[in-house]
């Protein structure tokens, strides 16, 4: 999803959190860029067989020339993106 200065958040980082958090669902907001490549990068990460820096780079590759932001998660302006 866009934040309104058009960021795009990205959770890669926090998925073993969430799932350790019982979080079985993820979901992926549509955008321009190379849907099906995210969704492979995720399906990758989510099972292990890929990090999550690899996934954020899959994710860069398919189009995507926003800045990242995953500041709410951390109790932060959801524009923030706070180093994992």
């Amino acid at each position: 999803a866009f934040s309104r200065d058009e960021r795009h958040q990205d959770l890669a980082h926090e998925i073993e959190d969430m799932k350790e958090m019982g979080v079985s669902y993820f979901r992926l907001s549509p955008h321009s860029n190379d849907m099906v490549a995210t969704a492979k990068a995720f399906d990758a990460l989510l099972r292990g067989q890929i990090s999550a820096e690899e996934a954020v780079a899959r994710v860069r590759e398919s189009g995507i020339d926003k800045p990242f932001s995953n500041g709410f998660y951390h109790k932060k302006a959801g524009s923030e993106w706070v180093k994992p």
